[in-house]
């Protein structure tokens, strides 16, 4: 009973952390790709 309510825990804890690193990765993507867009309008611009 003790082990199956533990795994049963360890589960939700990886639930957790994967719903929480989502947005974070999102996030993170976003950032990447505006920073990417920036710099390469600044590129257009100078040429």
């Amino acid at each position: 009973m003790g082990k199956r309510k533990n795994s049963t825990t360890t589960i939700m804890v990886m639930l957790f952390l994967l719903v929480f690193s989502l947005p974070a990765l999102a996030a993170l993507t976003t950032t990447q790709i505006r920073e990417n867009s920036i710099r390469i309008n600044a590129l257009e611009l100078k040429n």
